[in-house]
């Protein structure tokens, strides 16, 4: 029987998350317990650390090593697979996640990885989890994959085709993890699961007509301008309590430049509709574009502050490898390629601003940032609608978070 050790890897742990692996989880799932022993360890959870994902090699001696990693989590990669090679005889290692599939020679040329995985690692859809995440009433679920849009900062990990579960299958999937693993809230994870509305609505009528209630939210994947009343008054019924919304800019020249094509007066009018449901309800802006202006970006701020979302979140814009944007900051002389790899370390974020392709320089891109947020959650009205709305489990780490970004 082959030992298989799968890691999530991850860079310094700097807000309070324990995100299952859910990638490592499927593939884990597809493997016959029969031939494989196997261990997964979640880098993301505090406490995880790299001393102790070390001891965890030696101690289990795994066979195979199945490591999955972003961008900004190669230095991890590097350190763990030479540790791996120097204390294990005749141990294979495999690299699969964001940052192989995005530069696979960069992996195979600088680090320990025997195979570097292109694309989805289990290469089909596998049947329903037989390896859930322990511990936790909650599982992140995918009910589709793939965004036929064309943003320049994202890395479009599946693709552009866009690839679904059937409804069957979604709420088949749920009953199991229901029943036999006492799941009681599905977090979508999906690139964009409202890019077919039947479909949704068809989940949801679905739901709604299960023998008990469930709990769902959106961290992202739900388009506001594809999003209609009646999909979110459904969502709702079938136990929706979170939704996010990506809007990155309401900036015309901005807009055109990530090519995110978004109709912001009906995406406006979906944030307040959905806000006034009851569903908490968070938006995602971005600032630090190319030709973007100190003046352009506080316009910015000021919309995300005044507009309806309960929870914001904001980022600089940062060029990960594998994007248009990425390969727009090379060509423009921002940063050249080899220096932008070898600085990289596990302090690196979507808050690091060192990778800029800004008029504005790193310190004042961080600046701006905590200005943002204190301009977002110095608001009393928003504060109270946090507070009747967000679940209490959620209070204590948002508040941390936030307490950590603002001092940090």
């Amino acid at each position: 029987m082959k030992k298989i050790l799968f890691i999530k890897t991850s860079a310094i742990v700097k807000y309070l998350v324990n995100n299952p692996p859910l990638g490592l989880l499927y593939i884990s799932g597809t493997l016959s317990n029969e031939y494989f022993e196997k261990r997964i360890l979640n880098m993301l959870t505090p406490g995880i650390t790299v001393e102790r994902v070390k001891k965890e090699i030696k101690s289990y001696s795994p066979d195979i090593i199945a490591f999955s990693s972003m961008s900004y989590e190669f230095d991890t990669l590097i350190e763990l697979s030479a540790f791996a090679k120097e204390n294990l005889d005749n141990v294979l290692i495999i690299s699969g996640g964001n940052l192989p599939s995005m530069s696979p020679k960069l992996v195979m040329e600088n680090s320990e990885v025997d195979i570097a995985v292109i694309g989805e690692g289990e290469r089909i859809f596998p049947a329903p989890f037989t390896d859930p995440w322990s511990g936790e009433r909650y599982m992140h679920i995918l009910t589709s994959r793939g965004c036929p849009y064309n943003c320049v900062y994202c890395s479009k990990p599946f693709g552009r085709k866009v690839r679904t579960h059937s409804v069957k299958r979604v709420l088949k999937e749920i009953d199991v993890l229901y029943r036999e693993f006492s799941v009681r809230e599905f977090v979508v994870i999906d690139d964009i699961f409202n890019i077919d509305e039947k479909r949704a609505l068809d989940i949801c009528e679905g739901i709604i007509a299960l023998p008990y209630s469930i709990k769902l939210s959106f961290p992202n994947g739900l388009r506001a301008d594809l999003m209609s009343r009646k999909l979110v008054d459904r969502l709702k019924a079938a136990g929706t309590y979170y939704i996010a919304y990506s809007i990155e800019s309401i900036n015309p020249k901005i807009i055109r430049f990530i090519k995110k094509e978004l109709d912001i007066e009906k995406a406006e009018e979906i944030i307040k509709y959905t806000s006034d449901s009851g569903i908490l309800t968070g938006t995602y802006f971005m600032f630090g574009f190319p030709g973007e202006s100190r003046s352009d970006i506080f316009k910015n701020i000021r919309y995300a502050t005044h507009s309806y979302a309960d929870l914001i979140g904001f980022h600089i814009a940062t060029p990960l490898p594998g994007t248009e944007f990425f390969n727009y900051g090379i060509s423009e002389g921002y940063f050249d390629k080899n220096e932008y790899f070898d600085s990289l370390n596990r302090s690196a974020s979507f808050e690091d601003g060192r990778f800029r392709i800004s008029l504005l320089s790193e310190r004042e891109l961080k600046k701006i940032l905590k200005q943002a947020y204190f301009m977002a959650y110095s608001n009393p009205a928003r504060i109270l609608r946090l507070l009747k709305k967000m679940p209490k489990k959620d209070i204590i780490r948002k508040a941390v978070n936030l307490v950590r970004l603002l001092i940090g």
